[in-house]
């Protein structure tokens, strides 16, 4: 009976146990730890271009190309960083194009007359009379880069078109035939001009300008407006012809091959900040010429105007030194520049 008892007890906690265990609050499973965050894409490293300027960046003509770099540097976020090399005292003017074609450089401001045996054409924005965007418009700059593209340049475009070129001189001058046999210093921009006025071509290198003009090396020499004042050079002339014979010539050029390995991404804040800047440095020039002006005539420059015939001969005659030689080497493209690029 005993043994009975105890084998129905031990029977029953054998079911109750298990009833109660299974009445029992169930503890929670912890929760899993949350999943660590993705890590952030590392930041690209920054893309070094070295560039330069045929005067340097320090001198008034640099002025748009500074903003520029600065511009894009600050849009791109520092995806782009440039690192200037210098002006002609370490690269020659006349060599900028064809270093940076050659990929020494990435990036130069430079005249289109320095490459201009190089490239057909590229003088031809010394007389357009058409302002940067309307080129644009007009499809000169499309025409232009394929120019560009054929000595590895990218055209990444030019300044605004009130960069006028003027004959500056240091002695009277009453009429055009006044400067037949006047000493006028040598350039590639007006070499042709020069010889067709029946003046007579004198080298001298651009820090001398000064020096040559004092001591009568030189009777003139032709340069734009900007900055003439600040090179003290008003100290030595006696005044201007003061009827614009040439548009700045001054263009911004790339390595073509530097161009292409560029994200599309910052092609496109390039083309955009040089587009932006032609419209800022046309109000920049408007402003400045004024001052500049101003800043002659305190000087005591005089301002010599010749009659309208006169002028007409002048202006007309620098003109087609220009684009006959340009229609002369390449007639099809020179007619095609020639009837893009005047009004």
């Amino acid at each position: 009976m005993r043994n009975k008892i105890l084998l129905i007890s031990l029977a029953l906690i054998l079911v109750i146990v298990p009833l109660f265990a299974a009445c029992a609050p169930k503890e929670e499973a912890p929760a899993p730890a949350p999943a660590a965050p993705p890590a952030p894409a590392p930041k690209p490293e920054p893309i070094h271009l070295k560039w330069m300027t045929f005067l340097g960046k320090d001198d008034a003509s640099s002025i748009p190309t500074v903003w520029f770099v600065e511009r894009v540097q600050e849009q791109s976020k520092g995806e782009i960083i440039f690192d200037y090399v210098g002006g002609s005292e370490a690269i020659a003017g006349f060599d900028q194009a064809n270093a940076a074609a050659a990929g020494v450089i990435d990036i130069t401001f430079t005249p289109t007359s320095y490459y201009a045996e190089q490239l057909p054409g590229a003088n031809a924005v010394m007389v357009s009379e058409l302002t940067p965007w309307e080129e644009r418009e007009v499809g000169f700059d499309d025409i232009f880069q394929e120019l560009h593209n054929k000595i590895n340049l990218r055209y990444l475009g030019r300044g605004g078109k009130g960069i006028y070129m003027y004959i500056f001189v240091t002695k009277p001058i009453e009429e055009p035939k006044d400067l037949v046999g006047a000493k006028l210093r040598a350039s590639a921009t007006v070499a042709e001009f020069w010889k067709r006025l029946g003046a007579t071509s004198v080298s001298v290198a651009y820090p001398e300008i000064y020096t040559a003009s004092e001591q009568g090396v030189i009777d003139g020499f032709s340069w734009s407006w900007r900055g003439i004042h600040a090179k003290g050079w008003t100290e030595v002339l006696y005044g201007v012809i003061f009827h614009p014979l040439f548009y700045g010539n001054g263009v911004l050029v790339m390595n073509l091959d530097k161009w292409n390995a560029l994200p599309k991404h910052l092609q496109e804040i390039i083309i955009k900040v040089m587009n932006d800047l032609q419209w800022d440095t046309e109000a920049w020039i408007e402003e400045e010429y004024d001052k500049e002006m101003e800043r002659w005539k305190d000087a005591g420059m005089e301002f010599i105007e010749f009659s309208p015939a006169d002028a007409k001969w002048l202006v007309n005659t620098a003109h087609d030194s220009v684009w006959e030689p340009i229609i002369a080497e390449s007639p099809e493209l020179g007619q095609k520049l020639k009837k893009l690029l005047t009004r």
